[in-house]
């Protein structure tokens, strides 16, 4: 009964990675609407996968079930094939809908470019470049660290916290405006919660990848929290997000500093040892 408990979370958690990446191709061809369904469903994935409850209001109930789960990645696919039509439409209709760069996360390693890349983003409109994190399945594996599945919960929520913010820009019905903001802010500080609660951990672990990937979805966090907060006229929250972030990009300098005073000491002796 447990390894069937412990399956069945595994099998969910796939769905999970399947159904992100899926949201992510989606928002990079513009059907925004369709991207925010499926990220939806990632969530009620997710929460089979970990056995967890978040804060999220959804309009409808879902069965949580892995029948159903498996249901929602096979729509989704779907989703993906008629994308092609309901992108050229959205750009037809909205002539501002925001461009979005997606960014995977690999098995690279440190790569502090992309890093002050989303400082530079930061002070740009987040509607002139968007940013989404795909997860590359060699990353991932339920029986990984804690610590791993809880990152990417935190992608997922940021993802999903995007696309509610791309549909912000492409409607100028209030009632909508206001329950995308809403629901893109309530994403956002959840994922940076978690992020938050298990820096900690992920710090500490020797994985270097993990830490990667970390910073990198912390920034990302920090950086969409921040812009939406200007969007709202709150001014004095969204400078301290932005002084946070900066923070983060200088602690990734730092890092980057002594990992190439490392590599120094590393060809120096063994330059020295030929």
């Amino acid at each position: 009964m447990a390894s069937h408990s412990i399956q069945t979370r595994t099998d969910a958690y796939k769905c999970v990675i399947a159904l992100n990446n899926i949201g992510v191709s989606l928002m990079e061809r513009g059907a925004y609407l369709q991207a925010a369904q499926t990220f939806k469903e990632a969530v009620v994935a997710l929460q089979l996968a970990m056995r967890v409850g978040l804060p999220l209001d959804f309009d409808e109930q879902h069965a949580v079930s892995l029948a159903a789960i498996h249901e929602s990645v096979r729509s989704a696919y779907q989703r993906v094939a008629k994308s092609v039509l309901s992108s050229v439409a959205t750009r037809t209709e909205c002539l501002h809908a925001p461009e979005v760069s997606v960014r995977s996360i690999s098995n690279d390693e440190w790569d502090p470019i992309v890093m002050k890349s989303i400082l530079a983003d930061s002070e740009h409109s987040f509607f002139s470049n968007p940013l989404c994190i795909r997860i590359e399945p060699s990353t991932c594996g339920f029986e990984q660290e804690l610590g791993d599945c809880e990152l990417n919960a935190a992608i997922l929520l940021q993802n999903f916290g995007v696309a509610q913010m791309c549909l912000l820009a492409t409607t100028s019905i209030r009632e909508k405006t206001c329950r995308y903001q809403s629901g893109a802010m309530k994403l956002f500080r959840i994922a940076h919660t978690i992020l938050l609660q298990h820096r900690g951990v992920i710090e500490h672990n020797e994985n270097d990848q993990l830490h990667t990937t970390l910073m990198i979805t912390s920034a990302t966090t920090l950086n969409s929290l921040g812009q939406l907060l200007l969007l709202g006229n709150r001014e004095e929250e969204a400078s301290q997000v932005s002084a946070n972030l900066a923070a983060l990009v200088d602690s990734v300098t730092e890092t980057e500093n002594l990992l190439g005073h490392e590599y120094y000491l590393k060809t120096s002796r063994s330059a020295a040892a030929a």
